[in-house]
C-alpha cells in the first residue's frame, strides 16, 4: 500500500504554501482493502500536530484498520503507523465517520449499517503513546526523568468526579469534563545516569487528575480541581487543590498530605482575593481539627497593599499566641506601594499608627521624597527613650542607597561601580571617632566580587570562572613565599573597582593562597563515575600543610559521601597523611535516613565502601519529615543500641522524646533513660522586634565604672580600622594614674601579632604571635623570653615544644610534645612530652569510640626500654545511652566512681563503697543540696 503526501505550511493568515516535493510512503504487508477507506484530519497520539487517518475495512477478516501518519515541526511527516479500529462489526455495508457526539471534544469513530443495526463508537484520540511530546530529560548533574503519558479517557489517569449516568443538566456557565482527547503527564520517573554520577537514586511519581472544568461559553479551559501525587518509594500521597473561578483559575487553595489510609495529617490552605490575586489566609492544620491550626489572614486595599496580618496559634482549641500587624500606605507620582507606617502588636485593636501603645511591640514611621518617591526617613520607636528615632537616607539616580545616618550620628556613604551602576565599591562609615573604609572589586562577567577589604584591613581576593564559583581564594601577606603571587597577576585585568582599590591591588600587593575549589567529574580506581566538589585549603606552602575535602554528590546535589584528608596527598605513599569518610543516605524527600560517624575504615581511593548500621545513626521519618526515632550504637557496646523516639501530638504542638539505651550501673539491656515532653509554640510564626540600640556603639571608645569607683576603659579603631586597640584600669578614675594597660596589634590579616601589658611603674611585657595562612598560631613568644612552637599536619597539632634562647642564641628545649592520631576523631590518640634530655618523658595514650568519646586514659612515664616503664594513670571510661558519664574505673586503685541521672540531671554518684551522694535541685534546675 502506498500513500503520496503534499505539504503545505500556513503562513498564520489563513493562506498556505507548498513546502517541498511529493512524498512517497509505502506500507509492507498490509492487508489488502475490501474496498475503498476514508480520510480525516486526526490527533491520535495527542502530538503538537495533527495527524492525517485513512480508515479502511480489511478483506481478510473484515476488521477496520487505521493508517496513521503525523505532522512535523519540521515540515516532514512521521511513518505510516497502523492501528487497528475494531473488530469485524458484523454488519452490512459498513460505514465509518469521525464523530464528536458528545460536543465536549472527545472524539470517536462512529460505525453504522446502511441496512441494519444500531451505530457503535471507537475511541479515535490517543490510543498510542504520543510521539511529540518530552519522553526524557538529562541534566548535567546525571539526573535522569522519563515522562509517561495517559488519556483523559482512562478512568485511571482522570475522575470526572461525576457518574455519566448521572450527569446533571449542563450548567449554562461550565460543566465537568467526562474525558477528553488530552494527554497528561502519569509518571514521573527519576533516576541517575551512571556515566555521570554512580550514586544509586530513584524517584517515582505517579500523578491522578480529578474534575476538570470548562466553560461552556467558548470552551474555556479552567483546570482540574485537584492533582493527587502519589510518591511510590515513599508510599507518600499528596492532593493539590485549585481555584476553578474567573479570575483566579489555577491558583493552588489547599494541599493535603495523605497516609495510604487516607487519613490527613496536614493540610495546608491559602485564600485569595480578586482584583489584584492578593492571598487572603495561610492555614497550616496537622492532625484533624482537634489538633494544631496556624493561621495567618491578611486585609488589603484599593491598591493590593496588605493593611493587617493577623497571626494566631491554636492547639486544643484554645488560642495560645497571636500577634497583629499592621501597616498604612501612600501614592507618589502612581507609585501606590509606599508604607507610611508599620506596627506589630500583641493586642489587636491597636490600630492607632501614630503612637506607641501598650502590647505593642514595634512602631515604624516612613516619609519619601514627593518627586522620585524615594526613602528619605526611617523613624523607630525608642522604648529606652520613650521617642523616635530618625533615621535618614539617600539615594542616587539609580535607586541604590548612598548615605544613611543614623540617630546616633553615624553616617555610612557608599559608592556604586559605572559599569552595573549596582554594586557598592566603596564604603566609608563616619562618626564620633569613627571612621573607616571597606572597598569592594566586582567580576566584569559574572558581577561576582572578586575582592574585599574589610574595615579591620583584611584584604581577600577571589578568582571565578565562567559561571561566576569561586576556584581560589587568596588574602594580602607582607611576605613573599614560594606560592606567593601579586594582586595584580593574580585578578583580571579589569574589574569594576574604586581608582583607591585598584592602586592598592598592585603588583605590590602580595597573595598568598588560602583555599582553591574545584568541580570535576570523576573516576574511582574501580572505574565508576562521581560528581566532586573539592575545597584544598592551604596552611603553608609545604605539601603537608593542607587539608582537603571532597564531597560527593548524587544527581539532585545532596552530599553523600566526603573525604576529608590532613597533610600529603595520600597518593605520594607518604605517611604524612590522614585520611577520614563520612558517608549519608536519604529518602526521596531529602531526609537524611542514615548519616555515618567519621571512619578511617576505607581506603583512601576506594568510593565503593558501604558503611554499617553500627557506623552511624539510622532515622525513621513520618509523612510530614518528622524524626519518629534515631537509632546509634552505644559507647561501650556498639552490639547495643541507644533509640531516640519522639511523639507528636496537638499537631506537632507537643513532642514526647524518649531515649532509650543501657544503663551499665543497672542492666545491660535497655532502659529508658531520658522521657520528657517538649512544648512549642508558634514554631512558623515571624515575631519582629526592633531595637534602638546601637549595637556596634558608635564612638571608638567607652568606659565602664565598677561599684568601687574602678574604671575599665576601652579604644578602638586606632589607624581607621576596627578593632580593639586598648583597654586600661584606672583605680580611682581617669583623672588618676592607671593601674594597668593592655594594648593590641594586629597583622595585615587582622589577626592578634602582639599584646602587651603596661603596669603603674610603666614596665611592659609584651607577648608575640606567629601565624600559619589558616590563623593557627605557628609561634607565641613570651614575656620571660620564651617561645612555643607549634608544627601540624593540615590542621592537627603534631609537634609543640616550648624553648629559650640563651647565651649565644643557642636554643635550649624547656619542653617538647608529639601528638599522633590513628582514628577518625581527629583527636590525639598519643602524646608524648618530657624534658629535652629525653630521660624523662611521659605519655597520655587515649581510645575513643567512632563517636570521639574518651574510652579510655593512660599516662606513663617513659623509660630507658619498656621494661622501665612506669604506669601513672589507668582509668576507663564507661557511658549510658544518653551520652551521660555513668562509670569512671580508676585501674590501679580499682575504685569505680559511679554516676545515676534523673533525666538530663545527676541524681547521686558515688566512689567505692563510700556513702552515695544525693543531689535536689530548685525549680531552676541549680543544685541547690548535696546530701549524703
Amino acid at each position: 500500500m502506498v500513500f503520496k503526501y503534499l505539504v503545505s505550511l500556513g503562513d498564520g493568515m489563513g493562506g498556505f504554501a507548498k513546502c517541498g516535493d511529493e512524498l512517497t510512503q509505502a506500507v509492507e504487508r498490509a492487508e489488502e482493502p475490501e474496498g475503498d477507506g476514508r480520510f480525516s484530519v486526526t490527533n491520535l497520539n495527542g502530538g503538537l500536530y495533527p495527524s492525517l487517518a485513512y480508515v479502511y475495512q480489511q478483506k481478510s477478516d473484515s476488521s477496520f484498520v487505521c493508517m496513521s501518519v503525523d505532522g512535523r515541526c519540521d515540515a516532514i511527516m512521521s511513518p505510516v503507523i497502523p492501528y487497528l479500529v475494531t473488530p469485524d462489526p458484523q454488519t452490512e455495508n459498513t460505514q465509518v465517520i469521525l464523530a464528536d457526539l458528545s460536543g465536549i471534544g472527545m472524539g470517536g469513530w462512529l460505525f453504522y449499517s446502511l441496512t441494519e443495526g444500531k451505530p457503535s463508537i471507537v475511541p479515535a484520540y490517543n490510543t498510542g503513546q504520543p510521539t511529540d511530546l518530552l519522553s526524557t530529560s538529562n541534566d548535567s548533574m546525571g539526573l535522569v526523568t522519563t515522562f509517561l503519558y495517559g488519556c483523559l479517557t482512562d478512568p485511571g489517569v482522570y475522575d470526572s468526579g461525576v457518574d455519566w449516568r448521572d450527569y446533571p443538566p449542563t450548567d449554562p456557565g461550565n460543566y465537568d469534563v467526562q474525558g477528553a482527547q488530552n494527554y497528561v503527564v502519569t509518571s514521573l520517573k527519576h533516576t541517575n545516569d551512571p556515566a555521570t554520577n554512580s550514586l544509586a537514586f530513584g524517584v517515582n511519581r505517579a500523578k491522578r487528575y480529578h474534575q476538570a472544568l470548562v466553560n461552556s461559553q467558548g470552551r474555556v479551559w479552567f483546570g482540574f480541581e485537584s492533582i493527587t501525587t502519589h510518591n511510590i518509594v515513599d508510599d507518600l500521597w499528596t492532593t493539590e487543590h485549585y481555584v476553578q473561578t474567573f479570575p483566579k483559575i489555577g491558583l493552588k487553595s489547599q494541599m493535603d498530605t495523605l497516609n495510604a489510609d487516607p487519613k490527613t495529617p496536614l493540610s495546608k490552605q491559602n485564600g485569595w482575593d480578586i482584583y489584584h490575586v492578593n492571598k487572603l489566609f495561610d492555614k497550616l492544620e496537622t492532625e484533624g481539627e482537634q489538633g494544631r491550626v496556624q493561621m495567618t489572614k491578611f486585609t488589603y486595599d484599593d491598591n493590593g497593599n496588605f493593611i493587617t496580618k493577623y497571626v494566631s496559634e491554636n492547639q486544643q482549641s484554645q488560642i495560645i499566641f497571636e500577634s497583629c500587624e499592621k501597616c498604612s500606605y501612600t501614592s507618589i507620582r502612581g507609585i501606590t506601594s509606599l508604607m507610611t507606617a508599620m506596627k506589630l502588636s500583641s493586642v489587636e485593636t491597636n490600630r492607632d499608627l501614630t503612637a506607641f501603645q501598650q502590647g505593642d511591640a514595634s512602631l515604624t514611621q516612613y516619609t519619601y521624597n514627593s518627586e522620585s518617591a524615594l526613602l528619605e526617613t526611617v523613624k523607630r520607636w525608642s522604648d529606652d527613650t520613650g521617642v523616635f528615632l530618625t533615621t535618614r537616607h539617600g539615594f542616587d539616580d539609580y535607586g541604590n542607597e548612598i548615605s544613611t545616618t543614623d540617630p546616633a550620628g553615624l553616617t555610612t556613604t557608599t559608592t556604586y561601580d559605572s559599569y552595573f551602576n549596582s554594586h557598592p565599591i566603596q564604603q566609608v562609615e563616619k562618626g564620633q571617632d569613627v571612621n573607616s573604609t571597606q572597598y569592594f572589586a566586582y567580576d566584569m562577567g559574572s558581577g561576582e566580587l572578586l575582592a574585599k577589604r574589610e574595615t579591620s584591613g583584611r584584604l581577600t581576593c577571589t578568582r571565578v570562572d565562567g559561571f561566576g564559583r569561586n576556584i581560589e581564594t587568596r588574602m594580602q601577606s607582607n611576605v613573599t613565599g614560594t606560592l606567593s603571587t601579586t594582586a595584580k597577576q593574580f585578578l583580571p585585568k579589569v574589574y569594576a573597582a574604586s581608582i583607591d582599590f585598584i592602586k592598592l591591588l598592585s603588583d605590590k600587593c602580595i597573595l598568598d593562597p588560602v583555599q582553591e575549589y574545584t568541580y570535576d567529574l570523576f573516576k574511582s580506581s574501580a572505574g565508576k563515575s562521581y560528581l566532586t566538589s573539592s575545597t584544598l585549603s592551604y596552611f603553608n606552602d609545604t605539601d603537608i600543610g593542607q587539608h582537603q575535602v571532597v564531597d560527593v554528590l548524587d544527581c539532585v546535589g545532596q552530599k553523600r559521601m566526603q573525604r576529608s584528608r590532613q597533610g600529603i596527598d595520600p597518593a605520594s605513599g607518604s605517611t604524612n597523611t590522614h585520611v577520614t569518610w563520612k558517608y549519608w543516605t536519604y529518602d526521596t524527600r531529602g531526609n537524611p535516613l542514615f548519616e555515618s560517624f567519621s571512619l578511617k575504615s576505607a581506603p583512601w581511593d576506594i568510593f565503593e565502601y558501604q558503611p554499617q548500621p553500627s557506623e552511624g545513626t539510622t532515622s525513621i521519618f513520618d509523612k510530614l519529615s518528622r524524626v519518629l526515632n534515631q537509632t546509634r550504637p552505644s559507647h561501650n557496646e556498639s552490639a547495643i543500641n541507644v533509640v531516640s523516639s519522639l511523639q507528636y501530638s496537638i499537631g506537632g504542638g507537643t513532642v514526647l522524646e524518649t531515649v532509650t539505651g543501657p544503663d551499665p550501673n543497672a542492666s545491660a539491656i535497655n532502659v529508658v533513660l531520658w522521657s520528657a515532653p517538649r512544648t512549642y509554640i508558634s514554631i512558623n510564626g515571624k515575631q519582629h522586634v526592633i531595637s534602638a540600640t546601637n549595637q556596634r556603639a558608635l564612638t571608638s571608645e567607652f568606659t565602664k565604672t565598677g561599684s568601687d569607683g574602678r574604671v575599665l576603659k576601652y579604644q578602638y579603631d586606632v589607624g581607621g580600622e576596627e578593632r580593639l586597640s586598648s583597654m586600661t584600669v584606672y583605680p580611682l578614675g581617669e583623672t588618676k594614674p592607671l593601674e594597668s594597660k593592655l594594648s593590641f596589634d594586629y597583622d595585615e590579616r587582622a589577626r592578634l601579632s602582639s599584646q602587651t601589658l603596661t603596669l603603674a611603674d610603666g614596665v611592659e611585657y609584651k607577648t608575640v604571635f606567629e601565624y600559619d595562612w589558616q590563623g593557627q598560631v605557628l609561634a607565641k613568644s613570651y614575656p620571660n623570653g620564651a617561645t612555643k612552637l607549634n608544627k601540624y599536619i593540615g590542621s592537627l597539632l603534631s609537634y609543640s615544644e616550648v624553648y629559650a634562647e640563651g647565651p649565644g642564641c643557642q636554643r635550649e628545649t624547656w619542653l617538647d610534645g608529639t601528638f599522633e592520631y590513628n582514628d577518625a576523631t581527629e583527636k590525639p590518640n598519643k602524646i608524648t612530652f618530657g624534658k629535652a634530655d629525653g630521660q624523662t618523658d611521659f605519655q597520655h595514650t587515649f581510645d575513643y569510640d567512632l563517636q570521639s568519646y574518651t574510652l579510655s586514659h593512660n599516662l606513663d612515664q617513659l623509660g630507658q626500654s619498656p621494661s622501665d616503664t612506669k604506669p601513672l594513670v589507668r582509668e576507663k571510661y564507661i557511658y549510658n545511652g544518653a551520652d551521660q558519664l555513668a562509670q569512671n574505673l580508676d585501674i590501679m586503685s580499682n575504685a569505680i566512681k559511679k554516676y545515676n541521672y534523673e533525666g538530663k540531671r545527676l541524681k547521686n554518684s558515688q566512689i567505692g563503697d563510700e556513702n552515695v551522694k544525693n543531689y535536689v535541685y530548685d525549680s531552676s534546675g541549680t543544685s541547690s543540696l548535696r546530701r549524703t
